[in-house]
């Protein structure tokens, strides 16, 4: 905010300079503004990172320790996504966070519901149970009305190299 602020401040100055001087005054400061910007993204970035390891690898680990069946996938919506990621892309202006859940969400009568994705042999609702209302306000799941196939056949005409990946098997 600070450096938003002190762009204007700077702006109302520069219309006093001539035109080549203000161009060269923008630039500097919006490279400024950007690499601020950077700055605070790899911050979170590696926050993010910690966060991983304590709320889904360590977990992942004592759970085994302890003789019982982890479920990381869990652990990482629940703490990570849409916890830590939500707050962060929140922070950042974003109004919501779109990830490639197999899930759909409907908003009804002022409430938000979870609902299984379309193709029933993807879905993965059951792993997101334990969202709340703001949070299912604040994200999307663009594959839940798509079959896998399809999902498939748009990556590959889009050229994405994700087209032929195989299906992740639970573990990142």
């Amino acid at each position: 905010m600070e450096a938003i602020l002190s762009f204007d401040q700077v702006l109302e100055a520069a219309d006093q300079l001539p035109l080549t001087d203000q161009e060269t005054l923008v630039d500097i400061l919006r490279h400024r503004i950007i690499g601020e910007r950077r700055e605070a993204l790899a911050r979170d970035i590696r926050a993010a990172e910690r966060e991983f390891k304590a709320g889904v690898v360590d977990y992942f680990v004592q759970e085994y320790r302890r003789g019982r069946t982890p479920h990381p996938c869990i652990a990482c919506n629940d703490k990570l996504k849409f916890a830590s990621l939500l707050r962060h892309a929140l922070a950042w202006d974003a109004e919501s966070v779109a990830t490639g859940h197999y899930a759909r969400i409907t908003h009804d009568g002022g409430q938000y519901r979870l609902l299984k994705a379309r193709d029933a042999r993807k879905d993965q609702s059951y792993v997101l149970y334990n969202m709340g209302q703001e949070q299912l306000r604040h994200v999307l799941f663009p594959l839940g009305d798509l079959q896998k196939e399809e999902v498939r056949r748009i990556a590959a005409d889009l050229g994405l190299p994700v087209a032929d990946k195989p299906d992740s098997q639970e573990i990142c």
